[in-house]
């Protein structure tokens, strides 16, 4: 697939080069995409899964032949370095996904999951930088445009966030534990990918982790999973693949892949 042929650049990051305007539009100039639309997900860790069941819609509606599907963040630029709690646990990287049009519906991005809890907000975000707190002295100061995250909040969270979600999904697919070939959770703290795995009776060695290698890089944390399976060769045509997303917002989400490269 040409640049050209792309339709669509869907793009999940928190960590945009600028306010204004996407780091899609930017992407899609630099790639020299001319007939391809592009726009941002602002969902941090839940970016890669919102941006791909998003782009998977846009390939299944007819809409566009080929959508291309990223998750990128530079979290070092938004860590404040003196919270050693977590600022340590964060890495920055970059993903992609080209989806392309299949006349096989069983073949792909299947059923998905999504949910928000705007009320846990304060659990994981940046209180200032936007319109409702600017940057000003106090802000610079206190450090308030950085990331800011109740670890402990957030771990009882995505426990019960992977679980909700992958069992939605599966019982939308008819799909059991046994069926699942490989899950490929956001890389956000291993304990919690183990401890999620243990109550779906999913076993240790179908769940992929690689967080010891790049840290939590949020948005790209799912794809590149996907990447570093793929070159291990973890997938093969025809395996069901859990992926699941969860993070600031609060939010969560999951999808069924259909593994194929065809």
């Amino acid at each position: 697939v040409l640049p050209k042929d792309v339709g669509l650049i869907v793009c999940g990051t928190f960590t945009a080069d600028f306010k204004l305007p996407s780091a899609a539009c930017l992407i899609q100039d630099r790639l020299g995409a001319s007939n391809a639309g592009a726009f941002d997900i602002n969902s941090a860790c839940t970016g890669f899964i919102h941006s791909l069941i998003t782009g998977a819609q846009y390939v299944k509606t007819g809409a566009y032949e080929h959508v291309l599907v990223i998750g990128a963040d530079a979290c070092s630029r938004m860590l404040n370095w003196e919270d050693r709690a977590t600022c340590v646990l964060f890495g920055d990287g970059a993903s992609a996904v080209l989806l392309s049009r299949n006349e096989n519906p069983e073949i792909g991005v299947q059923s998905h999951f999504t949910r928000t809890d705007g009320g846990g907000m304060r659990s994981l975000w940046i209180y200032a930088g936007g319109s409702d707190r600017p940057i000003d002295e106090e802000v610079l100061k206190e450090k308030l445009h950085y990331v800011q995250m109740s670890g402990s909040d957030v771990f009882k969270f995505a426990i019960q966030a992977i679980s909700e979600s992958a069992n939605k999904v599966m019982e939308q697919e008819g799909l059991v534990d046994s069926d699942i070939r490989l899950m490929v959770p956001h890389q956000a703290n291993q304990r919690i990918i183990q401890a999620a795995a243990k109550k779906l009776n999913i076993p240790s060695e179908q769940v992929y982790i690689n967080i010891d290698r790049y840290g939590n890089t949020v948005g790209a944390s799912v794809g590149l999973a996907l990447c570093d399976a793929y070159h291990e060769n973890r997938l093969e045509n025809g395996d069901k693949v859990l992926v699941v997303g969860f993070g600031a917002g609060l939010s969560w989400g999951a999808t069924v892949i259909n593994w194929s490269l065809s």
